[in-house]
């Protein structure tokens, strides 16, 4: 790994639990270094029987980022 002193996150985020299976999920970054690299989040997730979980998520910021994951776990 090496160091990019152009690049110091702070975040917050938060979550929201319904019916202990289904989370809403929120978020800010900023970039403490730079003016720029400020992004939000947001993801969704589904967990019924505490079984399947699925999870989404995706990010928009400034300077042309984006991103997105999705995950997928079963649990026996």
């Amino acid at each position: 790994f090496t160091s990019d002193s152009k690049r110091q996150f702070a975040a917050v985020g938060a979550e929201f639990n319904a019916w202990k299976w289904a989370q809403l999920r929120t978020g800010y970054r900023q970039n403490l270094a730079s003016n720029n690299g400020s992004a939000f989040t947001a993801g969704v997730g589904i967990s019924p029987f505490d079984v399947v979980h699925l999870d989404v998520a995706g990010l928009i910021g400034t300077d042309n980022t984006y991103g997105a994951v999705a995950q997928l776990q079963f649990t026996f």
